[in-house]
């Protein structure tokens, strides 16, 4: 797997374009964290992305507001320790 153990962080990865990136990074093997601005769809993603043998975080992130972005990487670093790759 070419991204075996990376961390990449997905914002807007419960839904459309951002889900399919996830998926795919999933397949590559990198562990996720699916952001999204409604947790419950977060959730779900992370749970079916889960899956495909990675890791996954959900979090519900708008990422206008800078003290959800902050918390957001605190919680990264906390489960994961890095991150990798972020695609927004």
């Amino acid at each position: 797997m070419i991204l075996k153990d990376q961390v990449v962080l997905v914002t807007g990865g419960a839904r459309g374009i951002g889900k399919a990136v996830a998926e795919k990074f999933a397949d590559k093997g990198a562990n996720l964290v699916i952001a999204d601005i409604s947790l419950e769809s977060a959730q779900e993603t992370a749970k079916a992305i889960s899956g495909k043998g990675v890791r996954t975080l959900p979090l519900k992130l708008d990422v206008s507001n800078a003290g959800q972005v902050g918390s957001a990487f605190e919680l990264i670093m906390n489960e994961f320790g890095r991150l990798d790759v972020a695609v927004n």
